[in-house]
């Protein structure tokens, strides 16, 4: 069940610019997951600018950012990192979770 699990994380994190081309504006924002939680929580970008997220997951176990608002699931095993495209949205808070440790792993992108 676990490399099953594991096997379905692996397509999901495709790179960005396999599927989106990031213009030379584009805000890069990194994300950490550690002990189940996000670091920071908090994530600040300007309105109608293309982000890119490059996420870290330290833990030993898999984890995957989802947001319904932003419409994006991105997700790594263990101790692997990876990056994804979020395109241009207006100004909003944006909440974001940990799938897998919804309980301990959320957060926000506040776009001003």
């Amino acid at each position: 069940m676990l490399a099953l699990l594991a096997s379905a994380l692996a397509s999901l994190s495709a790179g960005a610019g396999e599927r989106d081309v990031v213009p030379p504006d584009a805000v890069t924002l990194r994300l950490v997951i550690e002990r189940h939680r996000f670091t920071p929580e908090i994530l600040h970008a300007p309105a109608g600018k293309m982000v890119v997220i490059e996420l870290e997951n330290r833990d030993d176990t898999p984890e995957e950012f989802e947001s319904r608002r932003l419409r994006k699931e991105f997700g790594l095993r263990g101790h692997q990192s990876g990056r994804f495209v979020i395109k241009p949205h207006p100004a909003g808070r944006y909440e974001f979770v940990g799938e897998f440790h919804a309980q301990t792993a959320h957060g926000a992108l506040i776009i001003e």
